[in-house]
């Protein structure tokens, strides 16, 4: 959390790029695509096997860049 412009994505990514070098799986979206993700699978009846999906990734930090 914080305001605009002070590296957040930029630090999501970063650790991203450096949990794929070090062979994990990595997934980036920005949380209003996850929580849209996740509406949609609800209301398609699919929302259990989408949080599956997701919990496949050991962590979600505030980027919303997640890693296994």
């Amino acid at each position: 959390m914080g305001p605009p412009g002070t590296g957040k994505t930029h630090l999501g990514l970063a650790l991203g790029v450096e949990a794929v070098k070090a062979g994990r799986s990595v997934y980036f979206a920005s949380l209003a695509d996850i929580i849209a993700i996740l509406a949609r699978a609800e209301r398609e009846g699919t929302l259990r096997e989408k949080i599956r999906y997701f919990c496949r990734f050991a962590r979600i930090p505030p980027a919303a860049a997640a890693w296994r």
